[in-house]
């Protein structure tokens, strides 16, 4: 799978869940902006407003939610796909923003959306406003141009101490893994702080998370043996050891399945006994659902 699919597919995965993007809103959003958001009215949305030109810059994650107890706003969360900065982000933002506003006048008046770009290159983000993009404009000319702002988080600019101080653990190992997923067996250099983070998680229940998790870094981490995995894994419970060294197993068949029905099979199998349904095997390793379908049905 093409690592940019890998992470796109974890940031939907970890930023679906309501619970994560709450701790976003709490501890990163402006203090006064944060604290006008109703976090108990956030709604995951189905809509998406990329297009085929924006799907090479972002993917999104759409939430509404209320705003001062009465006003009905969007959040759009939008991970950034490239390793570098965007020259001209504001292009492909208003882009996004006119496709939201369209939809909306299909359906009701246009809704007030919070674009919000999640960046997790190793070179910091220079913020530039709309205007600035523009040299040696009067105030006379610059009334012309549109002017907006969107909030950044660029995970390269915090520290690993002070992601493993954010209250909520959801957003604390989403954002260490994101951060460090461009470095070569990256959990190794992290691997104290990534278990006392999955230890959090496993109380809070979570299980089909802790998947998500060691699907991700099993694919991200390039030269992590399956030895480097098993001393990982002795600290953790035996119920996420057992479903760890499924993935494993089934990613090492993952590379066989090509044109061979029975290493295919053996592969959905092992995918459903650690929990995994029919449309995540097939969205996540881009397999036919139908074809999923039929290997459970025999199973």
């Amino acid at each position: 799978m093409p690592i940019d699919n890998v992470h796109d597919k974890f940031f939907k995965d970890s930023f679906s869940r309501k619970q994560l993007v709450e701790g976003l809103i709490q501890e990163l959003f402006p203090k006064e902006l944060g604290q006008k958001i109703d976090l108990a009215s956030l709604e995951l949305s189905n809509n998406s407003y990329t297009d085929e030109k924006l799907e090479e810059h972002f993917a999104d994650i759409v939430y509404q939610c209320t705003y001062q107890d009465s006003k009905k706003i969007r959040v759009a969360l939008l991970f950034e796909h490239k390793s570098y900065q965007e020259k001209y982000p504001h292009y492909q933002l208003l882009r996004y923003l006119l496709n939201a506003w369209e939809q909306d006048h299909k359906e009701k008046e246009p809704m007030l959306t919070i674009p919000i770009v999640i960046y997790h290159g190793k070179n910091r983000w220079r913020y530039q406003s709309f205007p600035q993009y523009f040299k040696g404009l009067d105030t006379d000319l610059i009334r012309f141009l549109p002017d907006f702002n969107y909030l950044l988080l660029d995970i390269s600019q915090f520290s690993d101490e002070q992601i493993t101080g954010f209250s909520n653990k959801f957003l604390a190992l989403s954002w260490i893994l994101l951060k460090n997923s461009r470095t070569k067996s990256y959990l190794l250099n992290i691997t104290n702080t990534f278990v006392e983070l999955i230890k959090a998680i496993e109380s809070a229940g979570d299980m089909s998370y802790v998947r998500s998790v060691f699907l991700y870094v099993i694919s991200t981490n390039e030269h992590l043996t399956k030895q480097n995995i098993v001393e990982i894994l002795q600290n953790i419970s035996t119920q996420t050891n057992n479903v760890t060294m499924s993935i494993l197993e089934a990613r090492q068949l993952e590379g066989k399945i090509e044109g061979k029905e029975e290493a295919t099979i053996l592969f959905v199998q092992k995918l459903v006994k650690i929990g995994m349904d029919s449309a995540t095997i097939a969205q996540t390793f881009d397999l036919p659902q139908n074809k999923v379908e039929e290997i459970i049905a025999k199973m």
